[in-house]
C-alpha cells in the first residue's frame, strides 16, 4: 500500500503523468457555401508538454419529424406545421453511443477548423479535445447545431448546456451600401 502511494506522489510530484486540460468550444457558425466553423481558444503549455493538436468529433444526431396542419402567422392561416424532435437527449456527461466522425487539427497553436460535408436541417453534435501523442484530453461539453433553410429563411439553431441560440443572416441597408450581419438570439 505505501508502495503504491508513493508512486503515485512521485509520478504526480515530478510531472510524469501527462495531463491535459478540458478544451471547451468557444463558437460555432454555419457557412455559405455550407458547412460548420468552429472555433477554440488554443492550449498553451511549456516546450516539455506540448499539445500535437485538437480533435473535433461530430454525431449526427437521430431525430424525428411530426408535420400537422395548425393555424399559423398570428393564428389567422392554415399551415402545415413541422415539428422536428431529438431522439437522443442533450447530455452533458454522457456522448452518443455510435462512433463519431473525427476531425483532427494539428499543431498546438491552431484554434479553428471548417467542417464540410455536413446537410442542412439535419443536428449535429460536436466535442472537442486536446491531445498529445497517443495521450486523449478529456471532451468538450456537447454542442449542437442545425443549419436550417427553406423557402425565404436561413437560420443556425445551437443548444448548449445553459442555453440555446439562434442566428439569422441578415442586411442592413446605410446610404445605400449593404452591411452583412448576423443577428444572435438567446432563447
Amino acid at each position: 500500500m505505501k508502495m503504491i502511494f508513493w508512486s503515485l506522489f512521485v509520478c504526480c510530484a515530478f510531472g510524469l503523468v501527462n495531463s491535459i486540460d478540458v478544451i471547451d468550444i468557444a463558437n460555432a457558425w454555419g457557412t455559405d457555401p455550407l458547412g460548420i466553423f468552429v472555433s477554440w481558444r488554443s492550449i498553451y503549455y511549456s516546450s516539455k508538454a506540448d499539445v500535437t493538436g485538437y480533435k473535433v468529433r461530430i454525431w449526427t444526431v437521430k431525430m424525428d419529424t411530426e408535420k400537422k396542419y395548425d393555424l399559423v402567422n398570428a393564428e389567422q392561416y392554415p399551415g402545415l406545421i413541422q415539428d422536428d424532435v431529438t431522439l437522443e437527449k442533450y447530455q452533458v456527461n454522457t456522448t452518443l453511443s455510435r462512433t463519431p466522425r473525427e476531425i483532427i487539427v494539428n499543431g498546438n497553436l491552431q484554434s479553428q477548423v471548417l467542417i464540410t460535408d455536413v446537410e442542412y436541417n439535419v443536428v449535429y453534435e460536436l466535442r472537442l479535445l486536446a491531445f498529445k501523442n497517443d495521450i486523449e484530453g478529456p471532451m468538450s461539453e456537447p454542442r449542437r447545431i442545425k443549419i436550417v433553410k427553406g423557402p425565404g429563411y436561413h437560420a443556425v439553431i445551437q443548444k448548449i448546456s445553459n442555453a440555446c441560440l439562434i442566428s439569422v443572416p441578415n442586411v442592413l441597408r446605410h446610404n445605400g451600401d449593404d452591411y452583412p450581419f448576423v443577428q444572435d438570439s438567446y432563447i
